[in-house]
């Protein structure tokens, strides 16, 4: 929708992380691996909507190679979603009151 805004990059420990609009770039992120067969990325990623559109990704080679993302949220049960809850709060670094308050 628009280009991605708040990044940050960390060189020594080869990890950035930036926010986008809607949802994670996959085809992006495959053509980064391309560019560097050798190397496994691993994305973590959440979106403003805690415990939908979120999980973690490996890529290697252009090609993703370990998908655990979250099932739509419809079609999951209350610990499933309890679950995804908690790892986008982790992968944003908030807590229930600081979402409670973007609400």
């Amino acid at each position: 929708k628009w280009n991605a805004y708040d990044a940050t990059v960390d060189l020594a420990n080869g990890r950035c992380s930036f926010d986008t609009a809607w949802t994670c770039p996959e085809p992006l992120l495959q053509k980064l691996s391309a560019r560097f067969p050798d190397e496994e990325i691993v994305v973590v990623y959440a979106d403003e909507d805690v415990g939908s559109n979120c999980g973690t990704l490996k890529l290697k080679g252009g090609c993703v190679v370990e998908r655990d993302v979250s099932p739509r949220w419809s079609d999951l049960d209350e610990a499933g979603r309890a679950k995804w809850r908690a790892f986008a709060l982790g992968v944003k670094g908030w807590t229930d009151e600081d979402e409670d308050a973007a609400e």
